[in-house]
């Protein structure tokens, strides 16, 4: 395994550069992962829309304490579907959100993250408080540098 570097968001993620960001970084991660919160949440009409479309694509739902950026305390958890990254499932991440933040309860699921099949973290977030990295390995790192906007080389900076 190479070296692993973190790159912090420095500008909201959203638009354009949302949809650029899924397309750049999708090719590295196998899944994606939304929390549904609790099981007081209920999702709007267009959330539980989201999740529906997401369906055929579910690998796991799960009941977890933590997720990239979130560990919850105490005895609470939260539901965490993850589903196969394909193109299909690429565009239905693309076209329910128009930025990384609006992934929040109960307008949509929580917490967008994509994971490598291993489970460690390629993109996180913590929408609620506009929170968004990247973690790359060095030749993910360089395939971004190649492919990736200005604006989105912009967008993200790598921790000191």
């Amino acid at each position: 395994m190479s070296a692993r570097t973190t790159f912090d968001a420095v500008v909201p993620v959203r638009d354009e550069l949302y949809k650029e960001l899924l397309e750049r970084v999708c090719p590295f991660a196998h899944y994606a992962g939304l929390v549904i919160r609790s099981e007081q949440v209920r999702l709007t009409t267009g959330g539980a829309a989201v999740l529906d479309q997401l369906e055929p694509f579910l690998v796991r739902r799960e009941d977890v304490k933590s997720w990239p950026g979130t560990l919850l305390i105490g005895t609470r958890v939260s539901r965490r579907d993850l589903f196969a990254l394909t193109p299909e499932s690429i565009d239905v991440l693309k076209s329910a959100a128009s930025e990384l933040s609006a992934w929040v309860n109960p307008d949509l699921p929580e917490d967008l993250h994509l994971l490598r099949e291993d489970g460690t973290t390629v993109l996180g977030s913590v929408a609620q408080h506009e929170d968004a990295w990247l973690e790359l390995d060095d030749w993910e790192s360089r395939d971004f540098d190649a492919t990736a906007s200005d604006a989105l080389h912009k967008a993200f900076v790598a921790r000191p």
